[in-house]
């Protein structure tokens, strides 16, 4: 009988600043063997079926004809082979790692000659997408943008151009303070935001912290609406 060895305790919640790096995450490629893995740690050839089980079910979701659905499936579903090459890819990406063993026991216990077999499993139970930190003051996209959005905020809402400089400031501000405060949530929070998030997929992950993050700063307004006010040179 089978019995497993974990040797890998994944982590309750990873951040993800590299756009990139959640590209590869929510590639349809590889989040089937992200989302497979939620369960546990597994083997190839058990990941190979979750995985295209999960393509199964998604495209039975679809409306299209038989025959179609059945094409679908025949393009989609993958052979182990090809599952492995994708964990190699995950791994490389340090999303997934060899997270144990299963091996094979008698009735006694005692472990068998039988080959064993490499467990794969998530580096953490969640990804949370939060944006590559801006370097600011030495960005360039980031200075470039500023003005634009000066006279962006100008035209839409009658008001004289603002200072470059003090929009600058204020933005700096404000994206440090919301910085701060999701790595504080994610810190202090990891478990709860883990439990409760554990069916969403990654889309969803990204559009709740963007969504987080426009509604931290509306509850924090107060704060820097004086600020930004003087760049305007608006009196109070």
């Amino acid at each position: 009988m089978n019995e497993d060895i974990i040797t890998f305790k994944e982590e309750a919640i990873s951040v993800i600043e590299d756009a990139y790096l959640w590209e590869i995450i929510s590639d349809p490629r590889y989040e089937p063997i992200l989302q497979a893995l939620r369960e546990g740690p597994m083997t190839v050839r058990d990941l190979t079926k979750k995985y295209n089980q999960i393509i199964y079910d998604f495209i039975e979701g679809l409306e299209l004809p038989t025959k179609d659905k059945k094409k679908k499936k025949e393009e989609l579903e993958r052979v182990e082979k090809t599952i492995y090459k994708y964990l190699s890819a995950l791994q490389e990406k340090k999303l997934v790692v060899k997270a144990g063993k299963r091996i094979q026991v008698d009735e006694t216990g005692r472990i068998t000659k039988a080959a064993s077999e490499n467990l794969y499993g998530r580096i953490a139970k969640l990804y949370f997408f939060t944006g590559k930190e801006l370097g600011f003051e030495n960005n360039c996209e980031f200075q470039n943008s500023v003005p634009i959005l000066g006279k962006i905020l100008s035209m839409m809402n009658n008001l004289p151009e603002p200072s470059i400089e003090c929009l600058s400031k204020v933005l700096i501000k404000i994206y440090t303070r919301l910085s701060d405060e999701r790595k504080e949530l994610f810190k202090k929070h990891s478990e709860e935001l883990a439990e409760i998030s554990q069916n969403a997929s990654y889309e969803i992950l990204k559009t709740v912290i963007q969504s987080f993050d426009i509604l931290n700063s509306i509850l924090r307004a107060s704060e820097f609406s004086e600020e930004l006010r003087n760049c305007f040179k608006l009196k109070s």
